[in-house]
């Protein structure tokens, strides 16, 4: 990875539940709607989602939804913006 690279996930049409995840890297999220908390899904384990470093920038279509046991530690970032 090169300075400053912000790894791509992409899932336009479709949503994504971020559950259980502890996210140290930057990231770049594209989705329909996202679910973000500590039971958003049963399709994984229990569990709250930390941003510890790094920067995270979700861009959904429709919605972003953020429940339950969620924490931005201090020094990382997180962006939450409409998709064009």
């Amino acid at each position: 990875m090169k300075p400053g690279y912000l790894p791509y996930i992409s899932r336009v049409g479709s949503d994504m539940f971020i559950q259980n995840e502890t996210m140290m890297t930057n990231l770049n999220i594209n989705a329909n709607s996202v679910y973000i908390g500590s039971q958003v899904t049963s399709g994984k384990p229990y569990g709250p989602v930390i941003v510890e470093s790094g920067k995270t920038k979700i861009k959904a279509t429709t919605d972003v939804t953020i429940q339950g046991e969620f924490e931005v530690k201090v020094g990382a970032e997180f962006v939450v913006s409409p998709m064009n």
